[in-house]
């Protein structure tokens, strides 16, 4: 076998003069093609010529990968016989895992494994973090999602070597969105700084920025709970707001500003009871937020800010976290002082300071935030069939008449008094004295004056199971107790597992079951509703159950309810004496369309009286829009955030310290500085691109997009 033709350093090509360069390469030509170089048979000169441009080219490419060696450029010259050569030498494996082995091997090992990664990431033209990101992403993507998404945040970094570190807002997003600890964090951290960035700010950094997004957390007497002062935390959120704003926009403020803000409060279950310190046994908590909705001029009314996503969980600011249920005799205990500093907030302006400007600002709180259960204990009417009338559940269902908008807070007041006195006593059908006012009211009537959008929709789809529950089985009895139905009380309860069943095979969707553990509830959820009624397919699943000389009726009063609802939880600009003639026609509809040659059989509950009766007057005090801003469903999602914060981010040392954190990590969460630092794109309004579907599109999807059209102004 002949061997491979190797320079020595005085016949190293490219090196030498001219003469020296071709008789080399005559040389290596002799020997890599067999040729012979001598005087009867000379090596044409252009051919030298080209080999000699082919190894400078071969030489300066070895040279830009930093690689030129001696070897190297004897590639150039091998022999044909390198099928025969000796194999490479394996690799040999490694003996210990990576974390088993000491700092020095493992500091080698890394930068081995980096310059790999490097390698890669040059060869796929993207960034090293990219390339660890969407490992990590792809890799954790089924089985820890928590990991993929610290993947997805790093694919989002940029990459360069002299890039500013990441801000300590946008390091706090990436925690707490995605419910990171200390540790997690940490963690974070160090696996960008192995990749050879330093990106990410210490964990030290982040909790001092932290700790500027809320005020001091307070105690409440008895072990009841924790809390911020109300003004306190009113004032912080609006500082944090008007930080976050251009600076032209800060330095153009008037020196007195208008704040609306939507508060309320809910209950929450289904939470652990851990062994610790003073701990209260109960599985409830009530949650007390509040989220601003628009910064205006005092003197121009022009809007600075407004809230993009005001049915966010992470735009409600927390103020209060109350242990126990929602009941009568747990507000009574505690919220007489956060309803005094609410009124208090109201009547006194707060001041900012703002680029060295003191601004007097305006505070409006509205209680929107609550369902119906929270607005009958607050208002103190339990036994009142509507709080915003005083018409009886008889008086509903009749059709000539027209109910407004006419019970107040003084005439409540009023008939307390009387009751507590003595001068007015409980009786059975005394609605016409009384108005069903049982117990002293909490807060005013005027600010509970108000239906909650988000229970709107679930207790209209509610009020349509029963009629279809009842037409399925020809059991045409509104009441659900036993007593009252007799024998037909089985049937009912047949025909509610019959439809079930049907609906679940049909679309898909599990609607109306009780909950598994007694607590109460069902699992018809806002995104159940919406999924059933938005689609014609759906909605015809559920017409097919009942006789079929009802289906198109059903299929109308089902597509006008919707229609009501949607509208009323929306921001389009809707046509108000449209909507309440249409609200008209589908209470007629409703209480005639199924009774044939029966007597009256079908009741209108209190939410679906209220929308049908108040929904066009509630709409026409918000300038002619939907109540989307006022809806509670922030406060409601917020109730499974907390739970998840209370068992994996807070101290288990005592109830008040694992309060304590839950309260700070929402606050937390809510910040807008730390808000504004999530990716643009990500929060999108669902209402305006349905608005914008509803005016293109033609045929409709259903007979709702068809109400629909005809009742918005404006998307």
């Amino acid at each position: 076998m002949e061997t491979a033709y190797r320079y020595s350093d005085a016949e190293a090509p490219l090196s030498q003069s001219k003469k020296q360069e071709k008789e080399a390469v005559q040389t290596a030509l002799q020997n890599f093609f067999g040729l012979k170089a001598d005087s009867e048979n000379p090596i044409d000169q252009e051919e030298t010529n080209t080999l000699i441009r082919v190894i400078e080219r071969h030489q300066a490419k070895m040279r830009s990968k930093k690689r030129v060696t001696e070897e190297e450029l004897n590639r150039v010259l091998i022999s044909r016989d390198t099928e025969d050569s000796a194999e490479p030498k394996k690799k040999k494996k490694r003996s210990l895992p990576l974390d088993c082995v000491g700092p020095r091997q493992m500091w080698r090992r890394q930068e081995e494994l980096l310059a790999a990664v490097r390698e890669a990431a040059t060869e796929e033209n993207t960034s090293v973090a990219f390339l660890l990101g969407s490992l990590i992403n792809r890799h954790y993507y089924h089985s820890n999602r928590k990991l993929a998404n610290v993947g997805k945040h790093l694919m989002e970094f940029e990459d360069e070597a002299d890039k500013e570190k990441v801000s300590v807002a946008a390091a706090s997003n990436l925690k707490n969105y995605n419910n990171l600890g200390r540790e997690g964090y940490q963690r974070v951290v160090r696996t960008v700084k192995t990749s050879g960035l330093d990106l990410l700010p210490p964990w030290k950094a982040v909790r001092e920025f932290e700790k500027t997004t809320h005020p001091k957390v307070q105690n409440i007497d008895g072990g009841l709970g924790v809390r911020f002062n109300y003004r306190d935390g009113v004032t912080k959120s609006i500082e944090r707001i008007v930080a976050t704003l251009d600076e032209t926009v800060r330095i153009a403020l008037p020196d007195e500003l208008d704040v609306e803000a939507k508060c309320g409060l809910d209950g929450s279950g289904s939470h652990s009871i851990f062994n610790q310190k003073g701990n209260q046994h109960t599985h409830n908590i009530v949650s007390y937020m509040y989220t601003p909705l628009t910064i205006t001029s005092h003197s121009t009314n022009a809007v600075i800010w407004k809230e993009t996503s005001p049915t966010s969980p992470s735009s409600c600011r927390p103020l209060c976290l109350l242990l126990g249920k929602e009941t009568d005799d747990s507000l009574k205990s505690y919220y007489h002082v956060l309803a005094a500093e609410r009124d208090d907030l109201e009547r006194n302006p707060i001041v900012i300071d703002v680029e060295g400007r003191s601004i007097r600002v305006n505070v409006k709180l509205p209680m929107t935030m609550i369902d119906g259960k929270m607005r009958t204990l607050m208002s103190g009417c339990g036994g009142a069939f509507c709080i915003l009338c005083v018409c009886t559940r008889e008086e509903a269902r009749n059709l000539d008449e027209s109910f407004s908008i006419n019970r107040t807070g003084q005439q409540v007041a009023d008939i307390w008094e009387k009751l507590e006195s003595g001068q007015l006593k409980k009786k059975a059908g005394d609605q016409e004295s009384r108005q069903g006012v049982t117990q002293c009211p909490i807060m005013d009537l005027e600010v509970l004056q108000s239906i909650s959008p988000l229970h709107a929709g679930l207790r209209f789809f509610d009020f349509l199971l029963k009629i279809i529950y009842r037409l399925e089985c020809s059991v045409f009895v509104w009441s659900e107790e036993q007593g009252v139905l007799g024998r037909c009380y089985q049937f009912l309860q047949a025909a509610k597992k019959k439809v079930r069943a049907a609906v679940k095979e049909g679309t898909g969707v599990a609607m109306d079951i009780p909950d598994s553990t007694g607590k109460g509830g069902t699992s018809t959820s806002g995104n159940v509703v919406h999924t059933l009624l938005s689609k014609q397919s759906n909605i015809d699943v559920l017409v097919s159950l009942v006789d079929e000389k009802y289906h198109s009726n059903l299929k109308e009063c089902i597509s006008r309810c919707y229609t009501i609802t949607k509208l009323y939880n929306s921001d389009m600009l809707i046509d108000v004496e449209a909507y309440r003639q249409f609200c008209k026609d589908t209470k007629r509809k409703l209480l005639t369309d199924f009774n044939g040659n029966k007597t009256e059989w079908i009741y209108l509950t209190p939410t679906v009286h209220s929308i049908l009766e108040h929904g066009a007057d509630l709409i026409e005090a918000n300038d002619g829009r939907g109540l989307l801003s006022y809806s509670e469903s922030g406060l409601e999602c917020n109730n499974k955030i907390l739970r998840l914060i209370r068992i994996s981010l807070s101290r288990k040392t005592s109830q008040a310290d694992n309060l304590s954190d839950c309260l700070t990590r929402l606050a937390i969460r809510s910040d807008p500085e730390v808000r504004a630092a999530v990716p643009e794109g990500r929060v999108q309004t669902k209402c305006r691109q349905k608005s914008a579907v509803l005016r293109a599109q033609y045929p409709f999807e259903s007979l709702s997009d068809y109400f629909i059209k005809g009742l918005i102004l404006e998307g």
